[in-house]
């Protein structure tokens, strides 16, 4: 059964600066930079036939190319897509707190984002690796 999401991948350049935020967090485990992508959407376990399904609905996503641009105030809604750096094991909230105090208004240069891909994962410590199920590109 495979676990799904679609996203952005990160150019290698891009993932390059975002690793420079690694370290500097007791309890984390950072991601390798090699799986670093901007998660769109969580999808989730789903069965062999909802993933065909998902693959083949994704497909008639039509739009053209952009510059994206990170830094843009937060979504107020519950879920916003993101770049994961790490996955936090006994950190406490006061030293996250004080690495984004430090880190937190990190930029990074845009990028153009000509199409994007159905990611597939396994359940395993720290996530990842991730493979590109399908892509999609813009037009």
């Amino acid at each position: 059964m495979p676990r799904l999401f679609t996203g952005v991948e990160i150019p290698p350049e891009i993932g390059e600066a975002l690793s420079s935020l690694r370290g500097g967090l007791p309890g984390a485990r950072w991601v390798d930079p090699e799986n670093y992508h901007l998660t769109l959407r969580f999808i989730g376990d789903v069965d062999d036939v909802t993933a065909h399904e998902v693959a083949s609905l994704l497909g008639r996503v039509k739009r053209g190319t952009f510059e994206l641009r990170m830094g843009l105030e937060p979504e107020g809604r519950k879920y916003t897509p993101h770049v994961t750096l790490a996955r936090l094991r006994d950190s406490s909230s006061n030293q996250v707190a004080e690495y984004l105090a430090t880190r937190g208004f990190f930029r990074t240069s845009s990028f153009r984002v000509s199409r994007f891909v159905l990611f597939s994962s396994r359940a395993s410590v720290g996530g990842g690796p991730y493979v590109v199920e399908a892509a999609y590109p813009f037009a």
